[in-house]
């Protein structure tokens, strides 16, 4: 089974909301969407996603403090260790 990234994608405008939506299950992914920032800190504390992408519609303002609520909805959540650099092969 392949599995999708289960998205919400939250965005300030419903017409842009709505035609991206559909955007995004066309190419076969979960889509979770949320009208305004209150829509997305609700989303954000009622379910798990694996992306949460913010749409151009939304203001400055906004766009400054929902990364912060993104990050503080699963504490749990790591970032994830670099990997390990592999040394260049020498050209013969």
């Amino acid at each position: 089974m392949n599995a999708k990234a289960k998205i919400l994608y939250g965005e300030a405008s419903a017409q842009v909301l709505a035609v991206q939506k559909k955007m995004f299950e066309k190419g076969g992914y979960a889509v979770t969407t949320a009208l305004g920032r209150q829509a997305v800190e609700n989303a954000v504390k009622l379910s798990a996603f694996d992306l949460l992408i913010l749409g151009h519609t939304f203001t400055k303002d906004d766009r400054h403090h929902l990364p912060y609520v993104a990050k503080k909805a699963n504490p749990m959540m790591t970032p994830r260790e670099p990997k390990a650099k592999r040394p260049r092969r020498e050209a013969s």
